[in-house]
């Protein structure tokens, strides 16, 4: 939808390569997620924007305190750490039945009126405005932890060439190493959220982890964690989040990698996940598939020691 001269389209490229972008910019939660990132559409406010802001504050002990986090984040592979009061969610419900019951045989049919809605399905919609964390994973770290498995090879100058060659990963599904590739990343930031998301549920943030969901765009390396209401929701719980208990929140979410309750038979499975550990109660998309503890931890070493050098 945009000029050629920006964005996807002005990527060099074959024709063959051409269409294969053109697949990846129809990809319905790539495009929501370019909606939400743009500063002109939906507001939001960085880690990096409450470091300036206590610096320029002169709040020393609150600077460090962020600036510590900043540190943490790398760490643990991520670029960015925002949160937004204008996260905008839409819940869709239609009525149907069933008319055969019997197994295989089961059809669905949905309820309508041929005298309203001019003869068509009716669908109802609730649409509200909720808080939500935006993490977006560094695209380096994600690159040079493939190159380190040997599912990639070859290193990029910035984060904006290594968000190219991933983005390639899951332009090239036919390719059967870069499918592998994509596939771990996959997992690895949908992992990662999920502890995340988890390590919010200690009651000093007044959300629960039933309260909340995930919204997860591998392909941008994003992870959304939003209060999952019917209604406008802006308690300012996750603004807290990012101006006072960042630091301790990361730290626990790098505990968690390491440490399960149902240890060591979480820790012997393969792979490592489990109701004590990982899996979420309500909010998780893909229902609590495609999750790894250990691949996600393996990840996490190597960005504590791409830090360290």
């Amino acid at each position: 939808m945009g000029p050629e001269e920006s964005g996807l389209a002005a990527l060099p490229s074959t024709d063959a390569d051409n269409a294969r972008w053109e697949l990846l910019g129809t990809d319905r939660p790539f495009v929501e997620r370019a909606a939400v990132f743009d500063p002109a559409q939906i507001q939001r406010i960085t880690l990096d924007d409450q470091c300036a802001r206590f610096a320029e504050l002169q709040d020393r002990l609150a600077q460090q305190t962020t600036e510590r986090a900043r540190e943490q984040a790398r760490t643990l592979g991520i670029a960015e750490i925002a949160v937004t009061w204008e996260f905008p969610v839409a819940r869709v419900a239609f009525g149907y039945t069933r008319e055969e019951h019997e197994p295989e045989r089961g059809v669905l049919t949905g309820f309508h009126n041929k005298y309203h809605h001019d003869g068509k399905y009716p669908v109802y919609v609730a649409a509200s405005d909720t808080e939500a964390l935006l993490v977006t994973f560094s695209a380096r770290s994600v690159l040079s932890f493939l190159n380190a498995k040997g599912l990639t090879a070859g290193a990029a100058e910035d984060e904006s060439a290594a968000r190219q060659q991933l983005l390639q990963l899951f332009t090239h599904q036919d390719d059967p190493e870069a499918a592998r590739a994509a596939a771990t990343v996959h997992t690895v930031i949908h992992t990662l959220g999920h502890l995340l998301l988890r390590s919010l549920d200690d009651g000093q943030v007044g959300l629960a982890e039933n309260t909340l969901a995930e919204w997860v765009v591998t392909k941008a390396l994003t992870v959304a964690i939003y209060a999952d209401n019917v209604r406008e929701f802006t308690l300012g719980s996750l603004w807290t989040l990012l101006s006072n208990r960042v630091l301790s929140w990361l730290e626990s979410t790098a505990d968690s990698v390491l440490s399960c309750e149902n240890d060591p038979l979480c820790h012997q499975s393969s792979p490592r996940c489990c109701e004590r550990c990982v899996y979420l109660t309500f909010g998780c998309q893909l229902f609590n598939d495609d999750l790894d503890r250990g691949l996600a931890a393996e990840f996490l070493r190597h960005t504590a020691a791409l830090s360290d050098t």
